[in-house]
């Protein structure tokens, strides 16, 4: 008996330590399937909105797998916005964005990561959608090869993959990011996660959106509700105050994590006009920045 309560124990111990561990692993590897996404995505497309599109596929990473998106023209596509999503929904769910970006008159190129929408299965990390984002930066030029046209769009923590493009490639005129968080391991601060798992060494350096700022040389537009359950509005004025150079913020006073288009339409089209290139205006204060080396 008293030998196969020991087993009992043993076995007990050993279930309890791999489902730890497997959960240590899934927090390094997928840190955003531990936040919280309470609101549910309005799925639409742009047509829905009365806006033309037209679906597109692209290939990315050594494996060159499919990504989907969406492409919006506008006119003369004097301006173009990539247009990230975070994790925690879909390009269909940020259709009002897109609506209020082509509304200020850019022409919008949308994506859904591998994992999302109809682009391949595979896991979804910040590496990989750095690798869509990327993808999609080369396809943008495509559509768009006058330089000085270009801005990119993260949301919440696709702000990380926005900033990173904009460090990497010069021809990224404009950084617009909102209901972005600071990094996943400040969001997750203060919860069950961190006090489980080691989160200060696990997540250290991931997502890690404020860092980003360091690398950033072109205008930024922060974007954030008042009302956001899910990444605190501090966060926000957080990114705001440590970027440098030319900046803009923009409160919405009863908006959520991603309705901030919808609340204040007007505000948000105003906003986003400021910050894209036009034909007769230029950024102050920023040196012109290269072209891309053909192979960029």
């Amino acid at each position: 008996m008293t030998r196969t309560v020991r087993r009992f124990g043993l076995a007990l111990a050993a279930a309890a330590a791999a489902a730890y561990a497997t959960g240590a692993a899934l927090l390094w590897r997928s840190p955003d399937r531990f936040v919280a996404f309470p609101e549910l995505e309005t799925p639409l497309t742009p047509g829905a909105l009365g806006i033309d599109y037209r679906g597109v596929w692209l290939r990315a990473g050594p494996n060159r797998a499919l990504v989907h998106g969406w492409w919006l023209p506008n006119g003369r596509n004097l301006q173009a916005v990539l247009l990230l999503p975070g994790t925690g929904r879909s390009k269909a769910g940020l259709v009002h964005v897109a609506a209020a970006m082509h509304a200020a008159g850019a022409a919008v190129l949308m994506i859904d990561y591998r994992g999302l929408g109809r682009s391949d299965r595979g896991p979804l990390t910040e590496a990989s959608m750095f690798v869509d984002a990327e993808a999609a930066w080369h396809e943008l030029r495509w559509y768009q090869p006058e330089g000085g046209r270009r801005i990119v769009y993260g949301h919440s923590l696709g702000a990380a993959a926005a900033l990173e493009l904009a460090a990497r490639y010069p021809d990224v005129e404009g950084v617009v990011v909102e209901g972005a968080p600071t990094s996943i391991r400040e969001l997750l601060r203060g919860g069950w996660i961190a006090q489980l798992y080691p989160a200060e060494l696990l997540l250290a350096g991931r997502f890690d959106v404020a860092s980003k700022l360091r690398r950033l040389n072109v205008p930024l537009l922060v974007i954030h509700g008042k009302r956001d359950p899910i990444v605190p509005p501090a966060m926000g004025l957080e990114l705001f105050a440590r970027a440098p150079g030319r900046k803009a913020l923009l409160l919405v006073d009863a908006a959520a994590h991603a309705d901030a288009a919808r609340v204040d339409a007007d505000a948000y089209q105003a906003a986003v006009e400021r910050l894209m290139p036009g034909p007769d205006r230029a950024f102050a204060g920023l040196r012109p920045r290269a072209a891309p080396s053909p192979g960029g």
